[in-house]
């Protein structure tokens, strides 16, 4: 039950850890953020579905 941020070369460490606070406290919601969450196999169809526009945020996951 990790969450991985990547940051932006533009934030600052107090805007990450921002960030951080409001995604704990519930004040942002990141599971509608995110279109389709796909296994390591699935890389292709995923880069396929982003430059098609299907989907904006897909999350890359092990496979179980």
């Amino acid at each position: 039950r990790e969450l991985t941020i990547h940051n932006s070369k533009w934030l600052t460490n107090d805007d990450l850890i921002a960030v951080v606070r409001l995604i704990e406290s519930g004040r942002v919601r990141t599971a509608p953020l995110i279109s389709r969450r796909l296994d390591f196999s699935g890389y292709a169809e995923a880069v396929a579905a982003v430059s098609r526009g299907e989907i904006i945020k897909a999350v890359m996951v092990p496979s179980a």
